[in-house]
Parts: C-alpha cells; sequence; structure tokens
C-alpha cells in the first residue's frame, strides 16, 4: 500500500511539474507576442503622425462652381494618384447627389471617362435635377 501512495504521489508531482513547465512556455510565448503587437502598434502610430504632420497635396484646391471636367491629384504614401471630376451641363450650384465611378484593374480614368460614363453621368445628374424641379412645384 505505501507502494502504491508513492506511486501515486511521483504520479501527481510529475503532473505538477509538466503543468508548471508548460505553464512558463505559455507565459513566455504570450510574452513575446504582446511585446511584437506593441513594437507593430507603435509604428503604425509613428507612420500616422508622420502622415498628420505632411501638409495636404493642394491645400487651396479650387471649388468647383461651374460645369465642366476638372482633373485632380493627391499624394499617398508618396504615389501621386490623380482622380477626374465631371459637372453637368445641368449642375445649378448648391448640394448635389455624387456619383463615384471606379475604372477596373488595367484601366485608367481617362479610358472610363469617355463618352459613354460622361452620358451617363448627364442622364443621371438630369434625372435627379428633374426630381428636385418635381418636389419645388409640389411644395
Amino acid at each position: 500500500m505505501a507502494n502504491e501512495m508513492n506511486k501515486g504521489l511521483v504520479m501527481k508531482s510529475r503532473f505538477l511539474v509538466g503543468v508548471a513547465v508548460l505553464g512558463a512556455v505559455t507565459v513566455a510565448l504570450g510574452g513575446s507576442a504582446v511585446a511584437q503587437r506593441a513594437t507593430r502598434l507603435q509604428q503604425i502610430m509613428q507612420h500616422a503622425e508622420e502622415r498628420r504632420a505632411k501638409a495636404p497635396a493642394n491645400p487651396n484646391m479650387t471649388p468647383i462652381t461651374a460645369p465642366g471636367d476638372y482633373r485632380f491629384s493627391f499624394v499617398h504614401d508618396g504615389i501621386t494618384r490623380e482622380y477626374l471630376v465631371h459637372v453637368p451641363k445641368s449642375y445649378r450650384g448648391g448640394p448635389t447627389p455624387v456619383l463615384v465611378a471606379l475604372h477596373g484593374g488595367g484601366g485608367d480614368a481617362d479610358f472610363q471617362a469617355g463618352r459613354l460614363s460622361t452620358a451617363f453621368m448627364e442622364r443621371f445628374q438630369s434625372d435627379q435635377q428633374k426630381e428636385k424641379d418635381a418636389q419645388k412645384k409640389a411644395s
């Protein structure tokens, strides 16, 4: 009986040692993961501060006040990006719905802004203006 108790004590102590070793390894690995996340978070925060410190690409952008085609650009992560703004002939000033058209991979804004896109935007804006005019007459 003493021998069986001795075996049970040895098994229990091995189990406890195993649990202690596993716990120590888990804490060590978990601590390094937390440190890596903290370092990455610091990098992200530093990058955000650097971006905020830079002046906008065009701080004095002229407001659009008349129909026509406009080309603007901005710099993001050192790459100059361009975008086109088409204001239809039916524009009468004031708040207006906006249609955003994004070209797919391999294309560019100039190709997409061809006759078909421009005609679609003109129609969309014209329909919106007709709705506004109808609402004004109703009220």
